[in-house]
């Protein structure tokens, strides 16, 4: 390692300097030290409270969910737990400051669910809710994924390609071939115009083709354990009918298409003719700002029943994809994408077992067709044309970022057809001139049906009755209509703009039912697979099977009666960021990036809401250092006689600067767990790991700890809070403990050095900022890019310095952007 850090020093100069060096550029500006509130995250008061019910159930728990989401679904549930009448929920919950509502579920032993919005706010301190609001939900029989076959693989190759090329031509009936453990490179022509012919290449290893891929009779596979990385462009524009797929990535297999920024306006993927493209296994399209699939003139397929998405950080990525002229799309696997746009006769097909989830989905032509049998997830959704859905679409993921105050739109002439066991739900809906169709048992749940809707008709022509659930508002002019079986479940009626002999009067025909409380409600729509239960009146008897008072299907493990619920942060599938600058206590060039650690936090409860064991997973991304660092966490206000044991994925190399006894480091008044002791542990590299962007890139793995209790402890008792990562900074040559690296306002541990160095310049009431107010590490709730080394951070995220000297009253959400991409790490 000693050799290693000499020849960096060589190779970087002055750049190590920068990275490791005081530097004495001032990012931020001198505030009110006393004053400057740098959290991501506002802690409040969550108390719900519950119903009585009649008979036995009264005496079984109610569980409550809250999630980050309007669309209540499992993947942004944050918190779970129990309540009774006499006994409500309470909790000290931890939100990003970011958020203006939370969605807070109550689910009844007797099956009816409850669902609330609440706004907040980060001065909110405390929510209260009581009762009142929404419910749960089915499928019928449904068609499966027809994918091409591939067909036989051969056993033996015309060529077999174990090295570099200089170029590479695909021709006649030939068959070539990257084997397993092989790594090759180079440009590849594919221009097999013979008529007759068709040539594969099979790759086994990993292939780079550092050119343009112009596919003509040809096709590339991808086996598995392969691995696919297209420098430039993938396409086609060939009218000739291919024998077989152009790309097939079979399970196991990995294709990387267009890996290299720039920002032509043409697509990554571009397909013309009758190409075929099918994906089983993983897709990532582009890195940069605009990467996108099209696919155009002559029909042109895909097939994807694996994970296809693009390499961007943000929600859903950067990737658009156009399907245009007759094209179409057969997904049952998952499409992650930020734009999904049909023109002229295209259409989208997605199976039971597919997810889209887009920021923008648009159909722009009357011909357009959407076939949904499982779930699309979008923030907006416009449509001419047509969508049969008979699973579940949800739109307005975040309603605070409603565009022109509308996320779902359904234009001229448009139909949106809703069948038995589905459910469409969306935040603010218009529709104009178009029509709702309604089966027996389809849900459709609005918050508010904007007053610029005008002309639309919204019938069930079934002989058994369709739920319309209406949260806050519905408009109608005088030429809209509801008819037909339909009970309007309208939460709002009678208030103002919202009367039934006033409002509606007269645009409704006789089989319609209104109700306003669930109480008269009398269609039941039983819970299925898409619906969510919000149909649901007559529930089944519950079934709970350790006996622990939480319902089976609330409970995370029905077997153990010591164990019920999961609470989760950020929410159950993301990741937080850790970034730490790592000169304390002097600052340096402030690109925050000399650890980079994601973090993502499960706590598991009793059916009393009593915490059993704690998950703390973790990655490690960077290192933009040239110290050894080292880094550990400890749960402040837990006595260290409450552990019962701690699990790690990652036992810490050796006893510098840390060593650890079962998990637990020695010595401590606290639980401190250490994560590692070197970098080195994880990448072939101590230093400069992932921070420099033609240097090599390092694989990232996601490890954890779990820490289990004695007893069942009180869960505000450990919160996000509660929870002090920090970093040991010392050097290579003679290492040492004493030099701790923390949050600000967070404390250090019992092995730290009280001595402080540098102290004119710290501030007086917490060593972990200085006399203007800059901290050395910073926590964020969700999974954010980084800058390359010796770029201050504010150069990349812009709004950071705005957020600092406004004391953290502005831009508390500085992270999620805007975001200057040219000074944010990728590897070239």
């Amino acid at each position: 390692m000693r050799k290693t850090r000499i020849l960096y020093s060589i190779i970087l100069g002055g750049l190590l300097v920068s990275a490791c060096f005081e530097n004495p550029y001032s990012p931020v500006v001198p505030i009110d030290e006393n004053f400057f509130d740098w959290e991501t995250t506002n802690t409040l008061s969550l108390e719900v409270s519950v119903e009585e019910l009649q008979g036995s159930s009264n005496g079984l728990y109610r569980t409550v969910n809250v999630y980050s989401s309007p669309l209540f679904d499992e993947s942004s549930l944050m918190v779970s737990g129990s309540a009774l009448p006499e006994k409500p929920f309470m909790y000290n919950m931890v939100l990003p400051t970011s958020f203006s509502k939370v969605y807070i579920e109550i689910v009844y032993p007797t099956g009816v669910i409850r669902q609330y919005v609440q706004d907040v706010t980060p001065k909110t301190k405390s929510i209260s809710v009581g009762e009142s609001a929404l419910t749960k939900a089915s499928g019928g029989e449904v068609p499966s994924i027809e994918v091409p076959e591939w067909g036989t693989i051969p056993s033996d190759f015309d060529y077999t390609i174990t090295k570099d090329f200089s170029w590479l031509s695909l021709s006649g009936n030939k068959s070539y071939h990257v084997p397993a453990g092989c790594t090759v490179s180079g440009p590849l022509s594919c221009a097999n115009y013979t008529g007759g012919t068709h040539a594969v290449l099979y790759v086994a290893g990993k292939l780079t083709i550092t050119g343009d891929a112009d596919m003509v009779r040809s096709s590339i596979v991808v086996l598995d354990g392969g691995e696919l990385v297209m420098k430039n462009k993938f396409k086609s524009y060939s009218y000739i009918t291919a024998a077989k797929p152009l790309l097939y990535v079979m399970e196991g297999g990995k294709a990387s298409l267009s890996t290299v920024p720039n920002f032509d306006t043409s697509a990554d993927i571009d397909l013309e003719g009758t190409n075929v493209l099918v994906n089983q296994g993983e897709m990532i399209v582009g890195n940069h700002l605009g990467s996108s699939i099209n696919l155009c003139n002559g029909s042109p397929k895909l097939y994807n029943t694996g994970i296809l998405k693009s390499s961007g950080t943000s929600l859903f990525g950067d990737m658009e994809i156009s399907v245009n002229n007759s094209s179409s799309i057969y997904n049952d696997g998952e499409i992650i994408a930020e734009e999904i746009e049909l023109s002229s006769s295209a259409s989208i097909t997605n199976y039971p077992e597919g997810k889209i989830s887009t920021e923008d989905y648009e159909q722009e032509n009357s011909t357009n067709t959407l076939m949904n049998y499982g779930m699309v997830n979008c923030q907006y959704m416009d449509i001419l044309g047509k969508v049969h859905n008979y699973g579940y679409v949800g739109v307005g993921v975040d309603a605070s970022n409603s565009r022109n105050n509308e996320d779902l739109y359904v234009k001229d002439g448009a139909a949106f057809y809703n069948y038995d066991g589905s459910l469409l739900q969306a935040d603010v809906a218009k529709f104009s001139s178009s029509s709702l169709i309604m089966g027996s048992g389809s849900i459709v749940s609005f918050n508010d049906l904007k007053t610029s809707s005008w002309r639309y008709s919204i019938e069930n022509g079934d002989d058994a009755y369709a739920l319309l659930i209406i949260n806050e508002n519905l408009y109608m002019d005088n030429r809209s209509t509801i008819s037909g079986d339909i009970e309007v479940w309208h939460k709002q009626l009678g208030s103002s703009g919202n009367s039934l002999e006033k409002d509606y009067n007269g645009k409704y025909n006789t089989p319609v039912r209104w109700v306003k409380d669930f109480e008269e409600r009398i269609v039941n729509i039983p819970a299925g697979k898409y619906n969510k239960g919000l149909g649901e009146i007559t529930p089944p008897a519950p079934v709970d099977a350790d006996g622990d008072g939480v319902m089976s299907d609330m409970d995370i493990d029905d077997n153990d009666p010591a164990i019920a619920y999961r609470l989760y942060f950020p929410n159950k599938t993301e990741y937080g960021t850790i970034m730490v600058e790592d000169l304390w206590p002097y600052t340096g060039d402030y690109d925050m990036n000399d650890i980079v650690c994601d973090y993502h936090i499960e706590w598991t409860t009793n059916a009393q809401n009593g915490l059993v064991y704690m998950e703390y997973y973790w990655k490690l991304r960077a290192v933009g250092s040239t110290k050894k660092l080292g880094m550990a966490v400890q749960l402040d206000s837990i006595p260290m006689t409450a552990v019962a044991s701690v699990e790690t994925t990652h036992p810490i190399v050796g006893d510098i600067p840390m060593s650890a006894s079962d998990g637990l480091e020695a010595g401590q008044l606290f639980p401190v767990i250490p994560l590692f002791n070197d970098p080195g542990e994880f990448f072939s590299e101590s230093v400069l790991v992932n921070t420099i962007p033609d240097y090599p890139l390092y694989p990232v793995s996601t490890e954890k700890f779990k820490i289990t209790f004695v007893e069942p402890i009180n869960l505000n008792h450990l919160t996000l809070s509660r929870i002090n990562p920090f970093v040991v900074a010392t050097d290579f040559e003679n290492p040492t403990r004493e030099w701790e690296i923390h949050l600000p306002g967070y404390k250090r541990t019992n092995r730290a050095s009280v001595i402080l160095n540098n102290k004119e310049n710290l501030s007086q009431n917490d060593p972990y900022l200085t006399n203007t107010g800059m901290m050395w590490m910073i926590r964020v709730p969700k999974s954010i890019g980084y800058t390359v080394e010796t770029i201050c951070i504010e150069n990349a995220y812009t709004h950071y310095r705005l957020w600092y000297e406004s004391k953290g009253e502005s831009y508390p959400d500085w992270y999620l952007g805007p975001i200057d991409q040219t000074q944010i790490y990728r590897h070239e």
